[in-house]
């Protein structure tokens, strides 16, 4: 799974655990609404999610960003190594 699936997916698990709308979401993290449903539907038309991203997912869950990253999603052998792909490109 490419990492900005397993974000999505994230994102999309805890907004169920605390009955959260995509507007709340996109409130609480400061991301345009446009974009939170992009990356929720359609993760892989999405950029790479960089550390701003990465600091409004904290502020919309209030939660560490380590704990973001304690699930099953995020294990090495789930998430795909896109380097080598990358590296063929140059």
């Amino acid at each position: 799974m490419k990492l900005v699936v397993a974000y999505a997916e994230r994102i999309k698990q805890l907004m169920q655990e605390r009955n959260m709308s995509v507007e709340e979401f996109a409130q609480k993290s400061k991301f345009p609404i446009e974009e939170v449903k992009r990356l929720l539907d359609n993760p892989l038309e999405c950029k790479n999610v960089d550390a701003e991203s990465l600091v409004g997912i904290w502020r919309a869950f209030d939660m560490p960003l380590y704990d973001f990253f304690q699930d099953p999603l995020f294990d090495m052998d789930n998430l795909e190594d896109t380097r080598q792909s990358k590296e063929k490109k140059s």
